[in-house]
């Protein structure tokens, strides 16, 4: 998973190669009160849950500058998603990005998006470029 845009982006490794599985995305609903919308977050979690062995959740770049709400959206959601693992025996991790480099044989200079292309050959659509893309890399990262 990956959060970009008020959303967690998610990808799906299977046997070292990426599933187009959907949904391919979980947020917030508009229009609900927080409660419900915190219900309706968890109902999509589990809908997930029970086609995966693990979820991968990626940190965000150690230089981004977060305004309050954004970041509060970011680790609520992201929050919801590990209280739902937790609930169904998924293992739930938190990558770093040096994490996901580590695991994927990927260099250390540049933004880790700027090094999918040496991983994924073939791109998931819709939704990939700095959304899916790197959810992809948090999955291959821990699949297998």
């Amino acid at each position: 998973m990956n959060y970009a845009s008020s959303v967690l982006w998610l990808a799906v490794a299977e046997d070292g190669s990426l599933v187009n599985a959907e949904p391919h995305r979980l947020g917030l609903p508009a229009g609900l009160a927080p409660g419900p919308q915190i219900a309706a977050v968890i109902e999509d979690c589990e809908r997930v849950l029970r086609d995966v062995g693990r979820v991968a959740i990626l940190d965000p770049e150690p230089t981004v500058k977060w305004p309050t709400k954004a970041a509060r959206a970011r680790f609520g959601l992201e929050m919801l998603v590990a209280v739902a693992a937790s609930q169904h025996n998924v293992p739930c991790e938190e990558l770093s990005r040096s994490t996901v480099r580590s695991r994927l044989g990927l260099p250390k200079a540049g933004r880790l998006d700027s090094h999918v292309g040496q991983v994924v050959k073939a791109p998931l659509s819709p939704n990939w470029k700095g959304k899916r893309d790197l959810a992809a890399l948090a999955a291959l990262s821990v699949e297998g």
